[in-house]
């Protein structure tokens, strides 16, 4: 198996997650985006599953340098979204959360 990375948010809060209802969720401007069927569409054409990736200013970049969660034949048209688990925090109010 690969290994995993957790990448923190990098600067404030702002911008962490979007949940846009037209379009998916998107974590950053353009770090993580997960286009779901647009409200408009009268059924799937497959582009719902093709989420991109480009770690850009609002998240740490991998180890290595890399900009890009995925493999480099998957960045260019996006990788195919198989699965979307998704965890959640909850923290006190004196808690710092860690973005």
């Amino acid at each position: 198996t690969a290994p995993f990375y957790k990448l923190r948010k990098v600067g404030k809060a702002a911008m962490a997650v979007m949940d846009i209802p037209e379009s998916g969720p998107q974590f950053g401007a353009d770090s993580l985006v997960i286009p779901l069927m647009d409200a408009r569409q009268v059924e799937p054409d497959g582009t719902e599953r093709r989420v991109r990736c480009n770690l850009g200013p609002y998240y740490e970049r991998l180890p290595d340098g890399g900009k890009s969660l995925f493999a480099p034949e998957e960045d260019r048209n996006g990788a195919e979204l198989v699965d979307l688990v998704v965890y959640g925090g909850v923290y006190g109010a004196d808690e710092e959360i860690p973005f």
